[in-house]
């Protein structure tokens, strides 16, 4: 009938102490009887409630089956998952069981090896946290779950995500056949541009950057006559629901429509979750866009600085996106 219900020695105690109360109450008279007869029945009762709602609970997680540590320490994208399971486990419940991983069945992508089910991911796993569990088909139609963990894959022991990019671009156009005295432009004349992204995440915090420069060989591009300039930049750190944002703050825009604006300042806001059903965040920025170095993080200004704060609610805890107050 299964593992014995640790509520049985509760509820056994309380029908021997409803009875010893039954027997003071029984000199009292019929009444008293009566009564105690019916204390003793709905501690019967209870004491099987009890006992049932044991029954039904899911066992604890990992009975009978171990996953293994990484051999390297850590875990990446594509390296095996090996669980060890228990050789006492009957065949009959072995063919019910099925691997999940974030909730997709890769049953059919299992090996053995020895006392060991191996699944090798045939896509590289995301960084990040990852849920793997065991299930149980039962005859009955019921799904159990017999065994969960959360692995994490990583890209290096040092950090759990590392990226970086660099784009360049550069335009040169040469004037032909023209004459000096018409046009007194230069000869040759040259624009570009270089951006650097790069980011960094690590347990619950994320660090990501974002670094864009412009050239312009006649130095007509910038305002202080430089040929290299600062054309935009974005900071961001993230920890748990708090952000910080240096450079294009979040939730400022000088265009109704919300597009991209050059619009320096500095940002910060809080509940930035995908469970969280309200977010706040406030910010300090320039009033209209700006480039150069000379400009700096564009708050410096008391009188071309624009600062604000927004709070948004999310009312529909199941489908948060179809109803926003702010």
């Amino acid at each position: 009938m299964g593992a014995p219900c640790p509520f049985q020695g509760v509820a056994q105690a309380s029908r021997g102490k409803q009875e010893r109360n039954e027997k003071v109450r029984g000199a009292a008279g019929s009444d008293g009887v009566r009564m105690g007869v019916r204390v003793r029945a709905i501690a019967r009762f209870a004491g099987i409630f009890l006992c049932m709602a044991c029954l039904s609970a899911p066992q604890a997680a990992g009975s009978g089956f171990d996953l293994a540590a990484p051999e390297r320490g850590w875990r990446g994208p594509r390296d095996p998952i090996r669980i060890r399971v228990a050789p006492d486990i009957p065949i009959e419940v072995l063919r019910r069981l099925a691997l999940e991983v974030d909730g997709i069945d890769v049953t059919r992508f299992l090996r053995r090896e020895g006392e060991y089910a191996v699944f090798t991911p045939v896509e590289p796993l995301a960084y990040g946290e990852h849920e793997v569990r065991i299930v149980e088909y039962l005859p009955d139609g019921s799904i159990a779950e017999r065994a969960v963990w959360r692995v994490e894959v990583r890209q290096s022991r040092a950090f759990r995500e590392m990226r970086g990019s660099v784009s360049a671009g550069l335009d040169a156009t040469r004037r032909v056949g023209a004459s000096d005295a018409l046009d007194d432009g230069p000869v040759l004349a040259a624009q570009g541009s270089l951006d650097l992204t790069a980011g960094v995440a690590e347990g619950e915090w994320r660090a990501t950057g974002r670094f864009g420069l412009g050239y312009d060989s006649s130095g007509n591009g910038s305002a202080g006559g430089r040929r290299v300039d600062l054309q935009s930049f974005d900071f961001r750190h993230e920890w748990r629901a708090f952000g910080l944002t240096v450079g294009q703050p979040r939730g400022f825009s000088t265009s109704l429509l919300g597009g991209e604006a050059l619009n320096r300042g500095v940002g910060v806001d809080l509940g930035e979750t995908t469970r969280s059903r309200m977010r706040f965040s406030a910010f300090g920025a320039r009033g209209e866009p700006v480039t150069g170095f000379r400009h700096g993080l564009g708050v410096s200004e008391p009188r071309n600085r624009v600062s604000g704060a927004q709070l948004t609610f999310f009312p529909l805890a199941e489908r948060p996106e179809r109803l926003v107050l702010g």
